[in-house]
């Protein structure tokens, strides 16, 4: 593995912790280590926003899902 890779690994990983604890603040209620969403309407912009930003890390780099086969041969 080269120095590349793992710099581009540890990039990939941040983005998915950001993303999953992102969602994870939105899933729980809006109760997350002290946060609370009470609006629903802000709740739901919330998830809206979340989706765009896993929509956006994938269009970044979305080969590693075609290498392991998450997306099949006719996506």
């Amino acid at each position: 593995m080269y120095a590349i890779d793992v710099v581009k690994m540890s990039q990939t990983n941040i983005k998915y912790i950001q993303f999953k604890l992102f969602m994870d603040v939105i899933e729980h209620e809006g109760h997350y280590d002290g946060i609370q969403i009470q609006c629903p309407n802000l709740k739901e912009q919330m998830k809206y926003l979340c989706a765009l930003v896993g929509l956006t890390h994938l269009i970044e780099d979305c080969k590693a899902c075609y290498e392991i086969g998450y997306f099949g041969k006719n996506s």
